[in-house]
């Protein structure tokens, strides 16, 4: 989490300067399943609400902290999947060209 703002986001959740946070999507807080738990936990201890904009739940409930799992498990595989070297490169290894589809397709 060495993001300088986020951390004085933390930083004043625990100086209990903060009721709410807001985000546009859950992923832009953090893409990390650990990290997140983490801030959520935070969030808890401090009584701060969670909110995001984007996407509709509600961390109180079971179903609601269920679904909010779901969402950052798949940000994290995004954040994975994008990290392999393949996609670094520029090329799309999914990719293909009329090319491909002559002699004997």
């Amino acid at each position: 989490m060495d993001r300088p703002g986020l951390q004085r986001l933390l930083d004043d959740v625990k100086a209990d300067k903060i009721d709410v946070v807001v985000v546009y999507k859950v992923d832009r807080l953090s893409r990390s399943l650990g990290d997140f738990a983490q801030i959520i936990d935070l969030f808890d201890r401090h009584g701060v609400s969670f909110v995001s904009v984007t996407q509709q739940f509600n961390t109180t409930t079971s179903m609601g902290r269920l679904t909010l799992n779901i969402l950052l498990s798949f940000a994290q595989f995004e954040r994975e999947v994008v990290s392999f070297p393949e996609f670094q490169t520029g090329v799309d290894p999914f990719s293909w060209t009329p090319d491909d589809l002559r002699g004997g397709v």
